[in-house]
């Protein structure tokens, strides 16, 4: 017969903790007992007790805060007092400042206070049993029983104690464990707990000067005072004393009534204000006691049935006033767990198991806010006693001279992230600073992020400082005497940056990059001013906007920008950064900022153009213009400093505004600037010049702070925004209107977006999503893509300077050989002599030597590999694959650093390590995972493009980025790439192993596990099979597979070998362009980067916007119209890629070449369209209840397959390359005519596909017969 009684859980004490759960449980219907120890409920102890606005949010769902505000006034005055009493700082209207930030206010009142309101609100008074003091707990067969002093035996399902700081239930609790689970508990944790001060807490009655509300802060050598005025004029003290040193568990002492009247007696004469002793306030008391104050929060708060809360788990110095509100907000944690887990159970009771996830879970969520309160807590009490010299210089000299956001921003940061019971609404309140659950998503850190941005912003700052300390052409570090000038303008343009006009003439004659540059550094300028004027940045750097304009005049702006982002980055990982009350910018220096440029460039432009003599120090003056901004700003805001004051709510809104203007005017400019320049650049088009950067530019593009304040904006909750999606969104505004614009559009997005977020906040509702539905989830496909970025982009930058590597040593032994006379001083030879047809020759072979090595290692390795990743999972085989990456890396830099050691061909050693595995197995677990993460063939389509467009994010940074990085050192790239792949390393840790995210299972992740190809002959064998007999048996899946299925697979795979083959054509495209043309490889990768913006554009958002409005349409012949759609568009991109290849293959101009090349970037999207097809019904194999899934081996498979036509096409591509260039002219182009004859027949493998409803029929009975 089932077990007829409801669940009940069992409450030790009736303290706050106790009788806010009881409040809780009986809210939602739930069972409860709580066992008092005392004959009544709410003795009188002498103690009093802080309510917090996160404390108050809570009893305001249990309808107690109505009543609480009755009996006790709000803290409306903050004093801060030295030795003698005299005002340090004071801060009025408190309570109303609380409020408009929090929507509640502080509140102190006598602890008997809260108990009597909590325990009046409980409707059945014979659910609190007294004199009921628990001496041990038992574990019962599903439930636990409280064994009592007088004999009384009671069961329950949980057991919670909520007995206080010597708690009977937690010692109980640790010898259960220790019998039945030895080792849980840290036995020597009883002695942990630490304590370091000491505290004697009382009530007085009413004391002249301390008035209700007033709350005073008392700072002493090694000790303090906190005194406030309650309700009647009662006044609640607390004197803290530091002891001599800190003690341990059985070594804290305990006080008498003795000991408490020495320390009286002692501290009689302290100063509390002025005019007022500490002795009116004893000679007035009601009670006092005397205590040391212990500061711990425990490691394990729970074991089977039993969980402790409060002061028997985390235990806090009580000047921040948290002990008691951190009680209600882990009672509030633990029953909206209970709730949860109870609805969710079809008999309403809970298992063991289930009982302990939910105490992990309330135990793991709480204890980093606790621990942000244990801080806060031991850092003001150490503060306000004078702890160190430091401490003393900031509370005595400068807390005086900030203002009150700075003093209270500590108390007001523990607030926000708050719990509060999911299932109770509550009331609608306005708040400036809104709390986690109206956010987004839940604040978090950056975590390791932050340290990535900061040191990806110290590498652009070093980069741009060494900019003009290297050879601007040569990778050798020779400098070109013909080097050539830009036709946008001056190259000093970029490198004497910011813009300065020294003449007349230099202003009459702009040109465009000149323009161009001047349009992008207004939007710094704004950032800079605007950052330097917020509160949050006061105490900080930034808020010295001078310093950062004299950075810039004397380093560049390529230099000042990067740190300053770097900065920023370290002090905004806080989630108060991000309150809009420290975001606000006085209106007096808002509305200004604008017109003080205006009138500041204004200035100079007058100074410039001036007739007059100049002295010597106001032509020197002039280059510090800059510096006038800010002191304009302070002359004109100082006028407008008399107009009234509005309130908070509607300053920010007015800022908004302002500031907005200030990025648009900013923006248009730009924009103006940046359009002005390409035009004038399109009427004296050179294409040559326009491409040759070999000079990296110290012109910063400002699109590292819109990044990072994206990702600030996430992380705590203001943006809902994927970092993916907004990048693209910059990538096109960066190309349609400028760097410049797109700076002042992100910045303007990111503050209003942020304000309008807070203004409109959802309010939780009467049953809002469980805290963990709140936080912030990352889409699995995340982690896969950021992997891939990794992976390739390291990859990428090998290409390029392991050609110019090559290049450089085939050169240098040429000209040793056969004309001496062209080398340099220190060995080197100019790169424009390397482009002669011997060197290119021998270049290419060992080239395709490499790239058959690194293609055929992987693919005759892939089979073994996955028997090992059954054996290991597929986290280990892809480590194994970042090794082979970074010994290619580590092994061109070795060659190319002991050139005399080592011979040139030593460089094809690099590959030979892909038998741990290259692309093929790289690429088949990624793009296997990315396919099972839904079933969507549109959402599946959109990844793949997704994938496809990482790829070409790749093409696009890695040449420009190699191409920079080459001209500072050449071995610069390989260390980039290494650092790349160890990044890629905790990656692997984030990837999603279980298959199709939308199936959750518990249990262990045995796909994980799952190996690339396998068979049910392998699933039944045992895991010590021999290695070679697993490979028999892989080869034999994968006839089992192919022979098994339609004809459309095989075109399918015919037409991946071919595409594949022919793709082989991109790896010579650098050094088709370099001896073609006789371009230099740097230049060659700018170029390419040109290339993948087409083809990054396409695939990430062109695609995936055709394929969603296609995905509109809704029928019952959905399959057959998505397979003909698909194939239809792989012909397309096909077509594009006959025309492609064929124009590069003829293109004797480079005004030939670049169309081409464009034409050929459409055909990037094929892959997007050719993988979909692999799930259609009519492409996937038939499976059978007697034989495995062929599913998760096709990606496997089409990977084998296209690694065949790589195999095939490197040294297909390498040889056809060497041979064109003994033959000359037309003949270089040979790699591209085979590539577009090879597309040519794809087209008619895709023709030959069929996907009509006959076929379709006759393929699902064909499985049917099989079946």
């Amino acid at each position: 017969m089932a077990d007829k009684h409801p669940f009940r859980v069992l409450i030790v004490g009736a303290s706050v903790t106790g009788l806010s759960l009881a409040n809780m449980l009986q809210a939602n219907g739930i069972d409860f007992l709580v066992l008092e120890a005392y004959p009544t409920v709410a003795p009188q102890v002498g103690a009093s007790i802080g309510l917090l606005p996160h404390g108050n949010r809570i009893l305001d769902q249990l309808s107690l805060y109505e009543k609480v505000m009755e009996i006790a006034p709000p803290i409306q005055v903050f004093n801060f007092r030295d030795i003698n009493g005299q005002i340090l700082a004071r801060h009025g209207e408190m309570d109303e400042r609380i409020i408009e930030r929090h929507g509640y206010p502080m509140v102190f009142l006598d602890r008997q206070m809260l108990l009597q309101v909590l325990y009046k609100s409980i409707k059945d008074k014979t659910k609190i049993l007294t004199n009921k003091r628990v001496v041990r707990a038992e574990l019962v067969n599903g439930g636990v029983h409280a064994v009592t002093s007088d004999g009384t035996i009671i069961a329950g399902d949980i057991l919670v104690g909520a007995d206080g700081v010597n708690s009977a239930v937690r010692s109980g609790m640790w010898k259960l464990a220790g019998r039945l689970s030895p080792g849980l508990f840290d036995p020597n944790e009883h002695e942990a707990p630490p304590c370091e001060n000491s505290c004697i807490f009382g009530i007085s009655n009413p004391c002249p000067g301390i008035n209700p509300g007033d709350l005073h802060c008392v700072f002493r050598n090694s000790s303090s005072y906190l005194v406030t005025g309650g309700s009647q004029g009662r006044v609640y003290w607390f004197r803290f004393q530091k002891l001599q040193k800190r003690v341990h568990g059985s070594a804290i002492p305990r006080y008498s009534e003795k000991d408490l009247q020495k320390a009286l007696s002692e501290s009689a004469d302290d100063n509390i204000l002025p005019d007022l002793m500490f002795s009116t306030l004893l000679d007035n008391k009601v009670s006092a006691v005397m205590t040391p104050l212990v500061e711990y929060v425990y490691k394990q708060w729970h074991f089977d049935r039993i969980i402790t809360l409060g002061d028997s788990a985390h235990k806090f110095h009580p000047v921040g006033g948290q002990g008691g509100n951190a009680a209600i907000e882990s009672a509030a944690l633990l029953t909206n767990n209970l709730v949860g887990a109870i609805k969710r159970s079809p008999s309403g009771r809970l298992t063991t198991v289930q009982v302990e996830s939910i105490f992990a879970d309330v135990q793991s969520r709480r204890k980093p806010r606790l621990a942000l309160n244990h801080r806060y807590s031991h850092n003001r009490s150490n503060t306000e006693a004078l702890d160190t010299p430091l401490k003393k210089l900031i509370a005595i000299h400068m807390l005086p001279l900030v203002d009150e956001q700075v003093v209270t921003l500590g108390y007001c940061s523990q607030h926000p992230g708050g719990e509060m019971l999911d299932m109770l609404p509550v009331k609608h309140h306005e708040n400036l600073i809104p709390y986690k659950q109206e956010l987004l998503c839940e604040p978090m850190s950056r975590g390791s992020l932050q340290w990535v941005l900061v040191m990806t912003y110290a590498i652009f700052a070093v980069v741009a400082a060494s900019a003009g300390k290297f050879g601007p052409t040569s990778t050798d570090g020779s400098v070109p005497n013909n080097y050539p000038k830009s036709i946008m303008g001056v190259e000093s343009a970029l490198y004497q940056f910011p813009p300065t006009w020294t003449d007349k003439a230099s202003i009459l004659s702009l040109e465009p990059l000149t323009v161009y540059a001047f349009g992008n550094f207004l939007q710094p300028i704004a950032i800079i001013m605007i950052e330097g004027y917020r509160g949050r940045n006061k105490l900080t750097p930034l808020g010295l906007p001078a310093l950062w304009l004299m950075l810039i005049q004397y380093a560049g702006i390529g230099v000042a920008m990067p740190l300053y982002y770097l900065v920023y980055t370290l002090i905004s990982d806080v989630e108060f950064y991000w309150w809009p009350l420290r975001r606000f910018v006085a209106l007096r220096h808002a509305r200004h900022i604008l017109s003080a440029y205006v009138m500041a460039e204004a200035i100079n432009f007058g100074l410039v153009l001036s007739t007059t003599h100049q002295p010597k120090w106001m032509q020197a003056a002039k280059s510090f213009w800059p510096l006038i901004v800010p002191v304009l700003v302070g002359m004109l805001g100082s006028f407008g400093s008399h107009q009234t004051a509005l309130n908070p709510s509607k300053t920010l809104k007015v800022e908004v505004k302002t500031l907005g203007r200030i990025y648009l005017a900013a923006g248009l400019f730009s924009s103006l600037c940046h359009w002005f320049a390409i035009t004038q650049a399109a009427r004296n088009v050179d294409l040559n010049m326009i491409l040759n950067f070999s000079r990296p530019p110290r012109l910063d593009q400002s699109l590292h702070i819109p990044a990072a304040q994206h990702v600030g904006i996430f992380v705590v909750g203001r943006a809902n925004m994927s970092l993916f999606t907004v990048s693209l969104w910059i990538l096109l505004a960066l190309v349609s209107f400028g760097p410049g614009a797109s700076v002042a559009g992100v910045c303007k997005f990111n503050f209003s977006h942020s304000q309008n977020m807070e203004e409109h906040a959802p309010q939780p509702s009467a049953m809002p999503a469980r805290p963990g539905s709140r936080k912030r989830v990352v889409a699995p496909v995340i982690s896969v893509l950021t992997l891939c970025l990794f992976v390739n982009l390291s990859m990428s930058l090998y290409q390029l300077p392991s050609n110019r590597l090559i290049e450089r040593r085939l050169c240098i032994d040429y000209y040793r050989q056969n004309d001496p006379s062209r080398m340099q001083p220190g060995g080197s030879v100019d790169e424009k002599l390397c482009k002669i047809r011997e060197i290119e020759k021998d270049l290419g072979r060992i080239q395709g030597v490499m790239e058959t090595l690194w293609v055929a290692g992987d693919f005759v390795m892939t089979i073994p590999l996955s028997f090992l990743a059954e054996k290991w999972g597929r986290r280990a085989i892809l480590r194994l694959n970042l090794l082979s990456r970074s010994f290619m890396l580590l092994w061109a830099i070795i060659v190319g650093s002991f050139d005399t050691l080592l011979p040139t061909k030593a460089i094809v050693v690099g590959p030979v390590l892909s038998v741990l595995g290259g692309d093929c197995v790289f690429n088949s677990l990624t793009y296997g995972l990315v396919s099972n993460l839904t079933d969507d063939h549109v959402q599946r389509a959109i990844y793949f493009g997704y994938m496809s467009s990482v790829s070409y994010v790749v093409a696009l940074l890695g040449p420009a980025l190699a191409s920079s990085t080459m001209t500072l050192s050449l071995w610069l790239p390989f260390w980039l790439g290494i650092f790349l792949l160890s990044l890629a390393v905790p990656t692997i840790q984030m990837l999603p192993m279980q298959g199709n995210t939308d199936k959750a299972a518990d249990g262990d992740d045995e796909s994980q596990h799952e190996p690339l190809l396998s068979s049910p002959r392998i699933k039944a064998q045992s895991h010590q099979e021999p290695l070679l007999q697993s490979v028999i048996n892989r080869l034999q899946t994968i006839k089992n597979i192919i022979v098994s299925h339609p004809k459309n697979f095989s075109l399918l795979l015919f037409g991946f070998m071919l595409t594949s083959l022919a793709s082989s054509d991109t790896k010579l495209l650098v050094q088709y362009i370099s001896a073609r043309y006789k371009w230099t490889f740097a230049s060659a990768g700018y170029l390419l980067s040109g290339k993948a913006i087409v083809n990054f554009t396409l695939l990430a958002i062109v695609i995936p916007k055709i394929l969603r409005s296609a995905h509109q349409i809704r029928h019952e012949d959905a399959s057959e119209v998505a397979d003909k759609s698909n194939i239809r568009n792989a012909q397309y991109c096909l077509v594009a890629s006959v025309f492609g290849a064929l124009g590069i293959a003829i293109a004797s101009e480079i005004w030939m070449l670049i169309p081409s090349m464009f034409v050929y970037a459409l055909g990037s999207a094929l892959p997007i369209f050719t993988l979909s097809l692999l799930k259609s019904p009519v492409i996937s194999p038939p499976h059978s209840s007697d034989s495995s899934d062929p599913e998760p081996h096709i990606f496997s498979i089409v990977m084998l397959v296209k690694t065949v036509g790589s195999l095939l096409g490197a040294p297909l591509m390498a040889a056809l390359w060497v041979r064109g260039l003994g033959i000359g002219g037309m003949a270089l182009g040979m790699p591209f005519f085979v590539s577009q004859a090879c597309y040519a027949v794809a087209i008619w493998v895709f023709v030959n596909i069929e996907v009509d409803r006959d076929v379709l029929a006759a393929a699902e009975r064909r499985r049917r017969n099989r079946d």
